[in-house]
């Protein structure tokens, strides 16, 4: 087979999690030459231009080996979840993957941030900007994506998490009163960013806010989550300090950390362009992205 002369090689980190299969696709589908790194779990994707090496991030001789000769690199890797130490190790393997990059002669970047990194003080926010000021100075040819809250119908998104709660729990948590702002962007539409960002030199050193077309306030989401699972929920107000205080005291028994809290509660919206026109982006409305939670 003739390789397009459009096509580049690309690794991929962080290609085995909820976005990173999604990405993986549209890169495949624009006919470019992939090769994912298996860390905790493997690639269940089958194509042939698709290749898997193993290496942990912490290993940067083994992450440069793995890396061979590429010409861009995508880095999805984060976590949401975890102490300190955790979080400061994630953005030292940012720094890691791109100290590879260099040595592999790539020229291209592309690194999953987070919308609201710039003002938020958890750790994770915390770890986004190293990642983001370690791509920045990289000296290469880096665009930085900023997604909202990724839709998805798949297991382990953000409305799959909340669906549960939907179906299990008689009340459903108004935090604060439910006013603070959420903006969805769909998973096919963050992954058609990554792929159509890559060759395109107009978002050289551009950093982009990835969020959907449609705001709402949590109570809204709420509502509109508990019809898609065909459920008839009230709302209740809960104040801040006590939902922080149950899910510190109840740990990894509750679905989310104080500091996964602290960030849905800072609210998550954001100018729709110019992503939508830079990245051709057709911004999937909630309710599609989601179609797949939908009980008949």
């Amino acid at each position: 087979m003739v390789r397009d002369s459009a096509a580049m090689r690309v690794f991929v980190t962080g290609g085995t999690g909820y976005v990173g299969p999604a990405v993986l696709q549209a890169l495949l589908g624009a006919g470019h030459d992939v090769t994912v790194l298996e860390h905790a779990h493997p690639c269940l994707i089958q194509h042939p231009h698709l290749s898997r090496v193993k290496a942990d991030l912490a290993d940067a001789a083994a992450l440069r080996e793995a890396m061979g000769v590429t010409e861009a690199v995508i880095h999805l890797v984060a976590i949401r979840r975890g102490s300190r130490t955790d979080f400061e190790r994630t953005a030292q393997g940012c720094r890691n993957v791109v100290a590879a990059a260099r040595e592999a002669g790539a020229r291209r970047f592309l690194l999953m941030s987070a919308n609201g990194v710039d003002e938020g003080t958890t750790p994770y926010f915390g770890a986004k900007r190293e990642m983001e000021r370690a791509v920045k100075d990289s000296g290469l040819e880096w665009t930085i994506l900023r997604p909202s809250y990724v839709a998805g119908d798949a297991p382990g998104s953000f409305d799959d998490e909340f669906s549960r709660v939907v179906d299990k729990a008689p009340v459903l948590p108004s935090f604060m009163g439910g006013k603070f702002e959420i903006q969805p962007i769909s998973r096919h539409d963050v992954a058609l960013a990554f792929a159509n960002a890559l060759d395109d030199p107009r978002t050289h050193g551009k950093t982009y806010v990835l969020v959907g077309p449609e705001r709402f306030t949590w109570n809204e989401y709420l509502r509109k989550l508990a019809r898609l699972r065909g459920k008839k929920r009230l709302l209740a107000y809960v104040p801040r300090w006590f939902i922080l205080l149950v899910s510190s005291v109840l740990g990894r028994a509750f679905p989310a950390s104080p500091d996964e809290l602290r960030m849905l509660m800072q609210g998550s919206v954001g100018e729709v362009e110019p992503a939508r026109s830079d990245l051709k982006l057709p911004l999937m409305k909630w309710d599609d992205a989601v179609a797949g939670l939908r009980r008949g």
